[in-house]
């Protein structure tokens, strides 16, 4: 039975994220198949490992893939870190000396990942139906290698390092965010705008609520006075925490921009016909 994904609001609860059988955003992952979307179990994941491990063989001796193409897909081509890297479909690292094979993971609600050591012939997966769980996917892999080979502690200080690093990056975002959100930023939004690179995006306006809808997923939103005088419309809610909207105008419409770490997205209002 699948369980259902949780994730954080603003307020620091734990909620389901809303997940249907045939769309929602843990299905736009669909596309990127075989590379993705693959939705698994611990046996079922374990077995992927096996196979790792094995370099091929089955438990029974049977070889079910070739070892050289197998092997070839740990080859580093893009460096991801000092001692990490990514070669096809898998990634490499090194931790205190082990050098260690994995993948893993991550939709709305859901984390995982799996490690096998070559060298040791040991493997292990870890999966969560938490976006709180990617927290744990580092320090699992720290201390399995701590409890194997006597490395120094550090797996448990990480883990409570992230927990108090997150609750101040909760504890600033709810003292930015206004929720709910100013009347005379919901009274001034468009109804639908559109992006040429992300499509359309509804506003719904729902009593002194926002919700925004891009048709694979839906928020609630604050708003946050931005240093620059501008105000952008925060969502708040599960995995898509603490994303910006600014809310502008360019050549007489409307437009909220969306903007990450790189690239910025402008959705202008769709005018009535």
């Amino acid at each position: 039975m699948l369980l259902p994904p949780h994730g954080v609001d603003l307020f620091g609860k734990t909620q389901i994220i809303k997940q249907t059988a045939t769309d929602g955003f843990n299905h736009t992952v669909t596309p990127y198949r075989p590379a993705g979307a693959a939705w698994s179990s611990p046996s079922d994941m374990i077995k992927y490992v096996y196979n790792e491990l094995s370099i091929g063989l089955a438990p029974d001796g049977t070889r079910l893939y070739a070892a050289e193409p197998l092997l070839k897909r740990r080859e580093p081509t893009v460096a991801t870190g000092a001692e990490s890297s990514y070669g096809v479909g898998l990634s490499n690292d090194t931790v205190s000396g082990i050098e260690i094979v994995e993948h893993g993971g991550s939709m709305a609600g859901y984390k995982s990942n799996f490690i096998a050591i070559p060298s040791a012939n040991v493997g292990a997966v870890i999966l969560t139906n938490s976006d709180e769980g990617y927290k744990l996917l580092t320090p699992f892999k720290r201390r399995l290698v701590e409890l194997m080979y006597n490395a120094e502690p550090q797996a448990e200080n990480k883990v409570h390092v992230t927990v108090e690093t997150t609750q101040l990056n909760a504890g600033k975002l709810l003292e930015e965010v206004t929720y709910p959100p100013a009347p005379n930023i919901i009274n001034n939004l468009a109804d639908n705008y559109y992006s040429k690179e992300l499509g359309e995006l509804a506003v719904i306006k729902e009593a002194e609520d926002v919700v925004l809808n891009p048709g694979v997923w839906e928020t609630y939103t604050g708003t946050k006075a931005n240093p620059d005088g501008t105000i952008s419309l925060v969502t708040i809610a599960p995995f898509f925490l603490g994303g910006e909207l600014v809310v502008g105008e360019e050549n007489g419409l409307r437009t909220l921009t969306l903007l990450d770490a790189q690239h910025s997205y402008v959705f202008s209002e769709v005018l009535d016909k």
